[in-house]
């Protein structure tokens, strides 16, 4: 069954752009074209709708309450805003869409951005991403993370390399912030894997706002300190960095190591009893897709997908990470 696309404009010019640009796809998607946001709901109240494209900035209904309302009406989807828009309604696009871009946008871009998660579902399964549930609502953070990141940003004169070493221990947090950056929510788009880069790009007064709306997830009813996955996850990543910088890689490739091994687990089902997994789930690469992650992360982790991981044994599967996220063998696994 093909997947079903809905783009959502008040423009008609921009709705018959979108048709001739996209005509070339329809071997592969059935597409829905709505005049406004009011009409927006009523398509996905009618049918299943796996991605919606949404322009921002409508008359009558914004772009931020289509989201909101077509959340309601038919769980969350892969929702991809597109324009300007006012700072209020891009903070309640965030968390619930995956990806922003600017207008006018590269038609080429998005189709890529809407093709690429659908290609990984075609190629690792549709488990990774059931109709009618958010992604998003996968990547959970333990409250004692939050709590620590709510209180240093209270603090007057709090640090960037403090905050950003909070948000680093946790995979869920560190992907949020990363998928802000790499899309254009609040500026420009910034490539990269750097948590330190994206943080100086989205500021901590950003940050402190997206923390106090809760725009930068949920703990899924969880309570306590940070859940052993998480630890053996940052764990793994500041081991493979470290791997990495001794063997005088450059910093961004470093920086795709620690992502890589960070994300390892990304967005996984519950791991049956009595398995042994591979260092990566095939939920990561779909995440770090879906959210627009740079491209060498998604192949770092597809990778990884294929590696056993080496039971109780930190280093090998550290170097096996450095082998799969960098360009050249640096590192023997």
């Amino acid at each position: 069954m093909k997947p079903v696309i809905l783009f959502v404009d008040d423009e008609p010019n921009i709705l018959d752009g979108l048709r001739r640009f996209t005509r070339g796809q329809r071997h592969a998607w059935d597409m829905h074209f709505a005049d406004g946001g009011a009409a927006a709901p009523e398509t996905v109240a009618r049918e299943p709708v796996d991605v919606v494209v949404c322009d921002m900035r409508m008359p009558g209904i914004a772009g931020a309450d289509v989201l909101e309302r077509i959340s309601r009406c038919a769980g969350h989807h892969p929702l991809h805003p597109v324009g300007e828009a006012e700072p209020e309604q891009v903070y309640r696009a965030v968390g619930r869409s995956h990806r922003f871009f600017g207008k006018p946008c590269d038609p080429e871009a998005l189709i890529a951005a809407i093709e690429a998660p659908l290609a990984l579902i075609r190629e690792i399964g549709s488990d990774v991403a059931e109709r009618g549930a958010s992604f998003l609502d996968r990547l959970q953070s333990p409250p004692a993370a939050f709590d620590a990141l709510g209180k240093l940003l209270e603090r007057p004169g709090a640090q960037p390399a403090d905050v950003a070493a909070i948000v680093a221990r946790d995979p869920s947090l560190a992907v949020r912030l990363l998928q802000l950056v790499n899309s254009a929510y609040f500026g420009r788009p910034v490539e990269t894997c750097n948590i330190a880069r994206a943080l100086d790009a989205i500021g901590l007064d950003r940050l402190r706002a997206l923390l106090v709306r809760r725009r930068l997830g949920n703990n899924g009813g969880q309570t306590g300190a940070s859940p052993p996955q998480h630890e053996r996850a940052w764990r793994l990543a500041d081991r493979a960095a470290a791997l990495a910088v001794a063997a005088g890689v450059a910093p961004a490739d470093s920086d795709v190591v620690y992502a890589a091994a960070l994300f390892a687990r990304l967005g996984q089902r519950e791991t049956p009893t009595g398995t042994f997994p591979p260092i990566a789930a095939p939920s990561a690469a779909y995440a770090t897709t879906l959210l627009g992650l740079p491209a060498r992360l998604t192949e770092a982790l597809r990778r990884l997908a294929q590696i056993p991981a080496a039971e109780g044994d930190l280093d090998a599967d550290a170097r096996a990470v450095c082998v799969a996220a960098l360009p050249a063998p640096r590192i023997a696994a």
